[in-house]
């Protein structure tokens, strides 16, 4: 199976526990032979697009800065506008599901079930 995950951080870029709980998944799909990208956001000791353990991960910049650093909201539209963008660096590949990690990249999740023709999952932690 292929799989799209979205998560607004992964390592390198850690703020809580979704980034570790995005890995550990995304590499346990990969041993079990799924196909897995990730789509997350721009660290800058992370490359951009670069595969690791099998897991391939695409990075977004998003340079906001006009918008005030406790506007959460502004940030993580924006953030969702440019993970959408990232579509364009899979080429011919197409997920068989795209996998939502948090209500962060909701929006993103849905846009691109939309636009890449596959099923959504959202996983929002408690």
């Amino acid at each position: 199976m292929r799989i799209l995950m979205l998560s607004w951080e992964y390592p390198p870029l850690v703020v809580g526990g979704i980034a570790a709980h995005v890995d550990g998944l995304a590499r346990a799909l990969v041993r079990d032979g799924h196909e897995v990208v990730v789509f997350s956001l721009h660290h800058p000791s992370a490359p951009d697009d670069t595969v690791v353990d099998g897991v391939r991960v695409v990075r977004a910049h998003v340079d906001l800065p006009w918008v005030p650093d406790g506007d959460l909201v502004a940030k993580m539209s924006s953030a969702n506008h440019h993970v959408v963008q990232l579509a364009a660096r899979l080429g011919d590949w197409r997920p068989d599901i795209v996998h939502a990690h948090d209500w962060l990249v909701a929006w993103a999740g849905d846009t691109l079930r939309t636009l890449l023709g596959a099923p959504l999952v959202a996983t929002t932690p408690r």
